[in-house]
Order: C-alpha cells, then structure tokens, then sequence
C-alpha cells in the first residue's frame, strides 16, 4: 500500500504544475487528513521538488528516450529524483519502489518499469552527472545547479554580477517560521517565554529584534496563533515596520495591504494610536485583512475596497503612504518555489507598469513633509532601483532618507534606498525606499 504522505505530495504537485494552484494552498488541501510526521514529510517533498525542478528535469532527461512522458508520471519521477539526489535519510530502494507503487495507485501500471529503471539510472549515475560548462554557458551552469529558470539566472547574473548571483542562489532555503508576538491580545508579551516552554527553539533577528525565528513543532496549530498572541511575518517585513513607525506619523495609508500583517504590526509599533486606512484592490485579499485584524484585535483601521492606482474619494493626505507594492516575489522564491512556474519577464514588466501607476498615484496623497515608503519582495531592478529612480526623475519633490542609527545591511541604514537579501542580511529578499516629500506648503498634496 503506498504512504499516504506520498500520495498527497503527487496530488499537491499535479495541482500546481497543470492548475497554476498556490504550493501553500493546495498543501492546506491534501496534507489536511494527513498525521504531523507525514504532513511535515509531504511539504518537504512538495516544496523541495518545487524549488528543484528545473535541476530534477535536466537529471531525468538523461535516461529518458521518449519524448513526451505524461504529466502525472513526470511528476512521480520528480518525486522520486528528489528523494534520491536531496533526501539522504531515503535509502535510493526505497525512492524507487514507493515511486513505483505511486504510479501504480494512479492508474499507470503499464509504465512501472520505465518509472522503476528511470529512477535506477538516476540513482547510479545522476551524482556524478556534470552540470553545465560555466564558461561555455554560464546561465545554464547556474540554472541547473542552483534550480531557477534559465531567464532568471541569466536576469540575475546579469543584474548582480556572477560572484553575487551564486552566493544568492547557492544559499540554503531557511526551515522554521517567523513570528511576531502581538501586544493588542492578552498574553502576547509572554508569548516568546511560552514558545521556549513548549519545546521550540527560538531566535530573535538581527535587525528586528521582534522576529522569532521559531523551529520545531507547528506552530501555527498551537492555541498561542490561534488566540491571535502570535503571527507570521518575516523579519524583512518586521524590520519595513520599524522604518514605516520612525516619525511616529499619525494618520497613515497602507495601499496594498493585503493580507494585513503589516498593518497589524504597524499599528502595534505606534500602540495603536495611528489612524490606518488599509486598502485592497481584490475582494478576496480584503477579506484576509479582516481576518488578520480581527484574529489579532488591532484597533484604529479602516479597511475599505480600493485601487491604488484610482483617486481616494476623500480629499485627504497622510503623514504615511505605505506601497507595499504588488510584485514578483522572487525574494521569497526558496520558501514559495512555485513562484518561479508563474513568473517571467514579461509578467516583470507588466508588474513594473503597475507599480508605476500606484506610485504616481499614491504620491498625491503624502501630506508635505510626509513619508512615501515603497517596498517589494523581490530582488529585479526593473521593479527595484530602477522604479524608484524613474518615480524620483518625475518626482523631484520626493528625496530618499535613510534613518541615522537605525540598523539595517551591512549594519546601517543611512542611504533611504536598500536591498536586503538571504545570504547577507539572513531574511527574504527585500526592497524599501524611504521617500521624503518637500516640506514647502507650496507642493502641497495632490500636487505631483
């Protein structure tokens, strides 16, 4: 009988590889009936072969003649390759025979024994296959090592230079979650001492000492989430809230706020004295800013339905416009792999013409004096440096400003425009500008 954690790991990933389905949704989905050992088996197997594919695929395509394998095979051949070539605690007998089986339980029986000598040659030879000749081509070299599309390690070579591309890609995805302890709940200022009492083993980050790097266990099964004492959010996130909180404004507008962690912790960080107004284009992400208010007990916002790139209906400005701005989300691409199935570079520039009109948008409403503050989660300049230079060039009125004594890369945050990324500064990869507007009442709102 085949292992349920398997089986469940097939059908998330012939979610995600033919139905474009979120890899964190379609796991809630088919992991939900599974025990915590084969849950915690099954996401390791879903999200390690997703951010592996591209190295699986070039693996398999050595020993396989056909030119077309059906799609729920090739994705039990990826399953299975991933357990050879990454899980060593999965004897290479045991991959293929459970692989077998696995196709057998779907109905291809026929093809057992092309499954069964695929994964064998895999197992015999795959390690010592040698990856593509880095001078010869040295996208293909770091694609295929380090798991990305081709068109991303050439943008990203291209981008960050060789040296800086490998030392990104090459870092190793982080295992664990991040918390913040929430003070609007009872008991959330003891949530840290809680979480050590139960067995987790806990961190605090480097530049936002309010992330908890959390490892062990599940955390978000545990009554301290569901009692809204703990939340999600990743230190890079956390450390945009301390920059966001600097100048204690009061009256802020948080433009893109779904799902709504940022604007819990924002309004945490100014004790919940701020005015918010949380805005969302989609119905469906509003409603996820609700929840998260609402499971976290966060006084002080107003969430309403709106287009950032569309005139608010009041006449108004802020002392805060946080743009949080939709993007491409490679920053984060080792803890959401399928990101890289959806993404490409015309979806980049696509996002950038987006991003472009909320900024200009946007930028009416930051009362003189005030504070644009942009970020993304992904590391493409198109989305990163080059829109804020280009916004900057049409907006002279705005200036960068960084934060004297503020910690930020390489220990500091004194420029206004920074990039945070894995490998240097140990949280997801990371972009903010922090944009001040003139203070002349004669460039007053509304007036870019």
């Amino acid at each position: 009988m085949i292992d349920a954690a398997r089986r469940a790991a097939l059908l998330a990933l012939n979610d995600v590889t033919e139905r474009q389905a979120y890899a964190h949704l379609t796991a809630k989905k088919h992991f939900s009936a599974l025990n915590g050992q084969d849950r915690r088996f099954a996401h390791e197997l879903l999200m390690g072969t997703l951010e592996r594919m591209v190295t699986l695929d070039w693996a398999l395509d050595h020993y396989i003649r056909s030119r077309r394998v059906h799609r729920v095979v090739r994705n039990g051949l990826r399953l299975g390759a991933y357990q050879i070539l990454y899980l060593d605690r999965v004897p290479d007998a045991a991959a293929c025979a459970t692989t077998v089986e696995l196709m057998r339980s779907v109905g291809k029986d026929a093809l057992s024994g092309f499954v069964n000598g695929v994964l064998r040659s895999v197992a015999r030879e795959a390690r010592e296959l040698p990856w593509p000749d880095r001078a010869e081509d040295p996208a293909a070299h770091l694609s295929v090592r380090y798991g990305v599309p081709r068109w991303l390690a050439a943008l990203w070579r291209d981008e960050m230079g060789e040296e800086e591309a490998e030392a990104f890609l090459a870092y190793p995805a982080r295992s664990g979650l991040v918390l913040r302890a929430n003070p609007f709940v009872k008991g959330g200022d003891t949530a840290e001492r809680e979480l050590r009492e139960k067995g987790w083993a806990c961190r605090t980050g480097a530049l936002a000492p309010g992330a908890l790097y959390v490892q062990g266990g599940e955390p978000l099964s545990d009554e301290l989430f569901s009692d809204g004492r703990v939340t999600v959010q990743g230190e890079a996130s956390q450390w945009l809230v301390q920059v966001a909180a600097h100048d204690r404004p009061e009256s802020i507008w948080d433009a893109c706020a779904a799902p709504g962690g940022k604007t819990a912790a924002l309004a945490a960080a100014l004790d919940g004295r701020a005015r918010i107004l949380a805005t969302d284009v989609h119905p469906h992400r509003m409603s996820l800013v609700n929840r998260t208010l609402e499971r976290l007990e966060v006084p002080g916002v107003t969430v309403s339905l709106h287009d950032a790139t569309q005139s608010l209906d009041e006449d108004r400005d802020f002392d805060l416009v946080l743009v949080d701005a939709p993007c491409s989300g490679l920053g984060t691409y080792k803890d959401h792999p399928d990101i890289l199935m959806r993404m490409d570079t015309g979806k980049i520039a696509a996002l950038a013409a987006l991003q472009r009109r909320i900024l200009d948008n946007t930028a009416r409403y930051v009362r003189p004096g005030g504070i644009l503050l942009y970020s993304t989660c992904t590391l493409t300049r198109a989305e990163d440096e080059e829109q804020v230079a280009d916004f900057l060039s049409r907006h002279p009125q705005f200036v960068p400003e960084g934060i004297a004594g503020l910690a930020g890369p390489d220990g500091r945050f004194d420029g206004g425009v920074v990039r945070l990324t894995p490998h240097r500064d140990g949280t997801e990869g990371f972009f903010v500008a922090r944009l001040r507007r003139s203070a002349d009442p004669g460039e007053g709102a509304h007036g870019c």
